[in-house]
């Protein structure tokens, strides 16, 4: 029997209808494109809250009849790269005053030309489970762009 849940979207792949949900728990939910009922998975972004039907797949969790609940934020904010890892990073926003973390995966265009000391832009989302806000749908800010 499934399980009704909130969440969030926490990663579209840029290949695929597909993405992936995470719960309160901070437990990840494959769901398919199809399984979004309310809204069109087009139209889906990371840190939108959701509400969801849980189910245990031999591949593992899965969500379906993911209902849009609240789109996130829109805003986009400024920072600098402070820390590089193979996977993932860190970047203090300075309007904010805030670090947020991010996976690589989530950097638009090529991932090698954002290194320690590049300006960026991304949009800042709720990380279940962490005090750090999450960045997403990263650039590199226009303005180091031109420099």
């Amino acid at each position: 029997m499934a399980e009704r849940l909130i969440g969030f979207v926490h990663a579209l792949p840029q290949t695929g209808r597909f993405g992936f949900l995470m719960d309160a728990s901070r437990r990840q939910y494959f769901f398919a494109g199809r399984a979004v009922v309310n809204a069109s998975y087009d139209d889906l972004r990371i840190g939108d809250t959701v509400e969801f039907d849980a189910f245990e797949d031999p591949k593992g969790p899965r969500a379906e009849y993911v209902e849009l609940i609240e789109r996130a934020t829109v805003e986009r904010d400024h920072g600098v790269v402070e820390l590089i890892k193979v996977g993932y990073g860190f970047a203090l926003f300075s309007a904010r005053g805030t670090r947020a973390f991010f996976a690589r995966a989530d950097i638009v265009g090529d991932p090698d030309a954002v290194v320690v000391g590049t300006a960026i832009s991304a949009r800042l989302v709720p990380s279940i489970g962490h005090t750090a806000p999450r960045a997403v749908e990263i650039s590199i800010s226009s303005s180091a762009q031109s420099s």
